[in-house]
Protein backbone atom coordinates (compact mmCIF):
# COMPACT_ATOMS: atom_id res chain seq x y z
CA UNK A 1 0.00 0.00 0.00
CA UNK A 2 1.06 3.51 -1.13
CA UNK A 3 -0.67 5.35 2.08
CA UNK A 4 -2.25 3.94 4.84
CA UNK A 5 -4.21 5.20 8.01
CA UNK A 6 -4.42 3.91 11.87
CA UNK A 7 -6.76 5.02 13.97
CA UNK A 8 -6.48 2.47 16.77
CA UNK A 9 -8.79 2.24 19.67
CA UNK A 10 -6.81 3.63 22.52
CA UNK A 11 -7.53 3.40 26.06
CA UNK A 12 -9.33 6.30 27.36
CA UNK A 13 -11.51 7.49 30.44
CA UNK A 14 -14.24 8.74 28.61
CA UNK A 15 -14.31 5.70 26.51
CA UNK A 16 -14.23 3.33 29.21
CA UNK A 17 -17.32 5.03 31.13
CA UNK A 18 -19.25 5.53 27.65
CA UNK A 19 -17.76 2.15 26.47
CA UNK A 20 -18.63 3.71 23.02
CA UNK A 21 -15.86 1.38 21.49
CA UNK A 22 -13.70 -1.51 22.72
CA UNK A 23 -10.72 0.01 23.40
CA UNK A 24 -7.29 -2.49 21.99
CA UNK A 25 -4.26 -3.16 24.20
CA UNK A 26 -1.50 -0.54 22.93
CA UNK A 27 1.49 -3.14 22.44
CA UNK A 28 -1.02 -5.60 20.14
CA UNK A 29 0.03 -2.69 17.44
CA UNK A 30 3.27 -3.97 17.57
CA UNK A 31 2.46 -7.13 16.01
CA UNK A 32 0.60 -5.01 13.00
CA UNK A 33 3.06 -6.58 9.86
CA UNK A 34 2.92 -3.19 8.62
CA UNK A 35 6.46 -3.03 7.53
CA UNK A 36 5.63 -6.02 4.77
CA UNK A 37 2.02 -4.72 2.99
CA UNK A 38 4.06 -0.89 2.63
CA UNK A 39 5.04 0.17 -0.84
CA UNK A 40 8.63 1.91 -1.19
CA UNK A 41 7.85 4.99 -1.04
CA UNK A 42 4.65 4.55 1.42
CA UNK A 43 3.23 7.24 3.70
CA UNK A 44 1.43 6.06 6.93
CA UNK A 45 -0.50 8.22 8.77
CA UNK A 46 -1.28 7.44 13.08
CA UNK A 47 -4.12 9.27 15.05
CA UNK A 48 -2.67 9.43 18.68
CA UNK A 49 -4.95 10.92 21.28
CA UNK A 50 -3.64 13.88 23.48
CA UNK A 51 -1.75 11.63 25.76
CA UNK A 52 2.02 12.38 25.60
CA UNK A 53 3.03 8.37 26.17
CA UNK A 54 0.98 7.54 23.12
CA UNK A 55 2.62 9.97 21.18
CA UNK A 56 6.13 8.20 22.28
CA UNK A 57 4.62 4.83 21.67
CA UNK A 58 3.89 6.21 18.31
CA UNK A 59 7.33 6.88 17.28
CA UNK A 60 8.36 3.43 18.58
CA UNK A 61 6.12 1.48 16.08
CA UNK A 62 7.67 4.09 13.58
CA UNK A 63 10.97 2.55 14.62
CA UNK A 64 10.01 -0.89 14.38
CA UNK A 65 8.09 -0.36 11.14
CA UNK A 66 11.09 1.99 9.61
CA UNK A 67 9.74 4.36 8.92
CA UNK A 68 10.50 8.27 9.80
CA UNK A 69 8.44 10.93 11.43
CA UNK A 70 7.75 13.95 8.91
CA UNK A 71 4.85 15.63 9.53
CA UNK A 72 1.97 16.01 12.03
CA UNK A 73 -1.58 16.70 11.45
CA UNK A 74 -3.36 19.12 14.22
CA UNK A 75 -7.02 18.92 13.51
CA UNK A 76 -8.93 21.84 15.11
CA UNK A 77 -12.53 20.58 16.02
CA UNK A 78 -14.90 22.72 14.94
CA UNK A 79 -18.75 23.20 15.72
CA UNK A 80 -20.47 25.73 14.32
CA UNK A 81 -17.76 27.81 13.37
CA UNK A 82 -16.58 27.44 17.22
CA UNK A 83 -13.97 25.35 18.85
CA UNK A 84 -15.78 22.45 20.40
CA UNK A 85 -14.25 22.80 23.94
CA UNK A 86 -12.19 25.34 26.10
CA UNK A 87 -8.55 25.74 24.84
CA UNK A 88 -7.53 25.86 28.02
CA UNK A 89 -9.21 22.48 29.42
CA UNK A 90 -7.07 20.43 31.57
CA UNK A 91 -9.17 17.36 30.38
CA UNK A 92 -10.77 17.35 26.55
CA UNK A 93 -8.83 19.23 24.15
CA UNK A 94 -10.43 20.71 20.96
CA UNK A 95 -7.65 19.24 18.86
CA UNK A 96 -6.48 15.70 17.83
CA UNK A 97 -3.24 14.55 16.02
CA UNK A 98 -2.21 12.55 13.43
CA UNK A 99 1.34 11.58 12.94
CA UNK A 100 2.82 10.99 9.30
CA UNK A 101 5.82 8.91 8.77
CA UNK A 102 7.29 8.10 5.61
CA UNK A 103 9.35 4.84 4.07
CA UNK A 104 12.97 6.56 2.61
CA UNK A 105 15.13 8.95 4.38
CA UNK A 106 14.60 10.86 7.59
CA UNK A 107 13.32 14.09 7.47
CA UNK A 108 15.40 17.14 8.63
CA UNK A 109 12.62 18.51 10.45
CA UNK A 110 8.35 17.64 11.35
CA UNK A 111 6.24 20.14 9.40
CA UNK A 112 2.88 20.82 11.56
CA UNK A 113 -0.07 21.30 9.41
CA UNK A 114 -3.52 22.69 10.69
CA UNK A 115 -6.55 21.29 9.61
CA UNK A 116 -9.84 22.77 10.99
CA UNK A 117 -12.82 20.70 10.30
CA UNK A 118 -16.21 19.67 12.04
CA UNK A 119 -16.47 16.64 14.10
CA UNK A 120 -19.71 15.00 13.68
CA UNK A 121 -19.65 11.57 15.59
CA UNK A 122 -17.64 10.71 18.25
CA UNK A 123 -13.82 9.31 17.05
CA UNK A 124 -14.99 10.25 13.37
CA UNK A 125 -11.68 11.67 11.91
CA UNK A 126 -11.79 14.11 9.04
CA UNK A 127 -10.47 12.72 5.68
CA UNK A 128 -6.28 13.77 4.63
CA UNK A 129 -6.69 12.78 1.43
CA UNK A 130 -7.08 16.43 0.64
CA UNK A 131 -3.93 16.82 2.14
CA UNK A 132 -1.81 14.25 -0.12
CA UNK A 133 -1.72 13.56 -3.48
CA UNK A 134 -3.17 10.41 -3.97
CA UNK A 135 -4.71 9.55 -7.43
CA UNK A 136 -3.55 6.57 -8.74
CA UNK A 137 -2.49 5.45 -4.71
CA UNK A 138 -3.37 1.98 -3.25
CA UNK A 139 -4.96 3.09 0.37
CA UNK A 140 -5.54 1.19 3.55
CA UNK A 141 -7.36 1.97 6.41
CA UNK A 142 -6.66 0.22 9.47
CA UNK A 143 -9.03 0.57 12.30
CA UNK A 144 -11.74 1.90 9.62
CA UNK A 145 -15.49 3.12 10.97
CA UNK A 146 -16.24 4.08 7.29
CA UNK A 147 -16.45 2.47 4.04
CA UNK A 148 -14.65 4.62 1.43
CA UNK A 149 -14.62 4.11 -2.14
CA UNK A 150 -10.97 3.03 -3.71
CA UNK A 151 -9.89 2.53 -0.40
CA UNK A 152 -9.37 -1.33 1.39
CA UNK A 153 -10.96 -0.67 4.73
CA UNK A 154 -10.55 -2.84 8.11
CA UNK A 155 -12.16 -2.82 11.27
CA UNK A 156 -14.00 -4.18 13.34
CA UNK A 157 -16.56 -1.41 13.22
CA UNK A 158 -15.77 -0.74 9.21
CA UNK A 159 -19.44 -0.02 8.34
CA UNK A 160 -20.56 2.37 11.37
CA UNK A 161 -20.25 6.16 9.82
CA UNK A 162 -21.76 4.69 6.24
CA UNK A 163 -25.23 3.47 8.58
CA UNK A 164 -25.31 7.22 9.67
Amino acid sequence: FDFVVLDPPWPNASVKRSKIYKEMDVFDLYQLPLPSILAQDAIVCLWVTNKLKYHELAKKLFKKWRLHLYKQIIWIKMKDGQLIFDIRSKHRKPFEICLVARTGPPATSVESVFLGASQTFHSQKPSLEYLFDLKDKKKLELFARRVVEDWTCWGNETLLFNAI
